[in-house]
């Protein structure tokens, strides 16, 4: 017996996350399929997501995503230059200061990490900078309070930014594999055959628990006419961990509206 197409599709998906070699979005690229032929939009969503970017400010970003990064400033003295000196979020002005965290959440495609790390680690480098929101006017607020405090300083910022270590940047590209990993086992585990098309509700629960890590309660029942099954689908509310991260630099409106931007630019 044929097995359907959407079977096969699992079977590739399991067989690329567990390959280590294997091209990640070459893989999330069927994860689009899949959800195309059995109607899971959170497959979509997510596999769509990973491969162009978190750009949407209404989308939760997965905690995965979160990394710890401190943060430093470059710039110069009236002696010497300052590169990647560590200062702490309370230093940068108001509202900055009462926001900006020490980690940063990673919203560029998947396959823009990986250059990142590849292209820090053909440097030399351990690690990315990645410019704050804003970057620019905290540095011109910054320059101003050092000339009110002091008249005669030569102080001058340039730049601040969150250093991201390289092993953060894999860590996420890691992630990202076995999240695959855990959303086949998922929908194998609640396909009422193994050689069945998992469904729509049963696709997405999965997506839910792997990605999110919000456990949908799933109860297949088999009425079985002919193919067609019926599945009931019992939502349990799941912890979300990553509520309230879209509002942290909320506060930054009232100086710009502008959005840090990923710099190429390598810290020794």
């Amino acid at each position: 017996m044929t097995q359907p197409q959407s079977f096969e599709l699992l079977t590739e998906i399991e067989e690329g996350a567990l390959d280590e070699t294997a091209d990640l979005s070459s893989v999330l690229r069927k994860c689009i399929a899949l959800g195309g032929q059995n109607g899971s939009e959170s497959l979509r969503a997510w596999a769509t997501r990973e491969l162009k970017g978190y750009h949407d400010s209404e989308t939760e970003i997965p905690t995965y995503r979160v990394v710890p990064a401190p943060i430093a400033i470059s710039g110069q003295t009236a002696t010497h230059l300052i590169k990647g000196q560590s200062i702490r979020p309370g230093a940068l002005p108001e509202p900055a200061a009462s926001t900006i965290k020490e980690e940063v959440s990673i919203s560029s495609p998947l396959s823009q990490i990986v250059e990142m790390v590849a292209s820090a680690r053909r440097s030399g480098d351990e690690f990315v900078m990645i410019a704050l929101p804003s970057a620019q006017t905290l540095a011109t607020l910054m320059n101003g309070e050092a000339k009110r405090t002091n008249p005669l300083s030569r102080q001058h910022v340039s730049d601040i930014y969150w250093e991201v270590s390289c092993t953060a940047l894999v860590a996420i590209i890691d992630n990202v594999r076995t999240t695959l990993v855990e959303l086949v086992a998922e929908i194998r585990a609640e396909m009422p055959t193994k050689t069945d098309l998992p469904s729509a509700e049963v696709t997405d629960q999965a997506v839910n628990f792997a990605v999110y890590g919000k456990r949908n309660k799933v109860k297949v029942i088999t009425n079985q006419v002919g193919t067609a099954r019926d599945v009931k689908i019992q939502q349990e509310a799941g912890e979300n961990t990553n509520r309230g991260r879209r509002g942290l630099f909320a506060g930054l409106a009232a100086i710009v509206t502008a959005v840090g931007t990923v710099l190429l630019v390598l810290h020794h």
